[in-house]
């Protein structure tokens, strides 16, 4: 099975076209193609598509944002003041406006979909973090693999670190200080113990 990563940021996007495109960082994005005996719904329920959809929406629900940035676009304020310059009744008025809704429109389309790549970008990671970003068919050895990729450890190697912490807990001094601290307690109570010791005992008269 061939394994593809997607930008599900540009497939998803109503403004994007229909054919997949790689992702520009691919240790955030990645899926596989379905094989031939996996359902459309496998497919679809891959975190890289789950969270796009999530993106979409998020985004969609705050277009008063998306408008405010893209009017802030140099094109769009650039055509925007070509567009005030002219007199409704002036021949170049309807040329003036179609260039300013296009270039609003194409700043609109920058913006959302920059929006939806970071907010889907914020999805996916905190799902790696937390182990549950799913591939179909990913394998266990290729998952992995994965998790050291992007992660830089092993994914059992943390969970060893915390064992073995956990384990030491209480054997082990936490620094130079503590250990020379033991060292001189243990020496102490040595002597206390020797001094103790030696009072305990009763005196006895030497042998005639």
């Amino acid at each position: 099975m061939k394994k593809v990563v997607l930008s599900s940021v540009v497939a998803l996007s109503l403004f994007a076209v229909a054919a997949p495109a790689f992702a520009e960082n691919p240790i955030n994005g990645g899926a596989n193609t379905p094989g031939a005996y996996d359902s459309r719904e496998a497919y679809e329920n891959q975190t890289e598509f789950v969270n796009g959809r999530k993106a979409n929406e998020y985004v969609g629900g705050h277009q008063d944002n998306v408008d405010a940035i893209a009017s802030q676009d140099p094109a769009v304020v650039e055509a925007k003041k070509e567009l005030d310059a002219v007199e409704g009744g002036s021949h170049l008025y309807g040329e003036k406006k179609a260039a300013y809704e296009s270039a609003l429109n194409d700043a609109r389309n920058a913006v959302r979909n920059s929006k939806i790549k970071e907010s889907q970008t914020t999805y996916n990671t905190a799902d790696k973090k937390q182990g549950s970003y799913y591939i179909l068919n990913e394998t266990p050895e290729q998952k992995n693999a994965r998790y050291e990729a992007e992660h830089g450890v092993k994914s059992n190697q943390a969970g060893d670190k915390a064992a073995d912490k956990a384990g030491d807990k209480g054997t082990t001094p936490a620094s130079a200080a503590e250990a020379k601290a033991s060292e001189a307690k243990a020496a102490n109570g040595a002597k206390a113990g020797q001094k103790a010791a030696g009072k305990a005992l009763p005196k006895t008269s030497a042998v005639k």
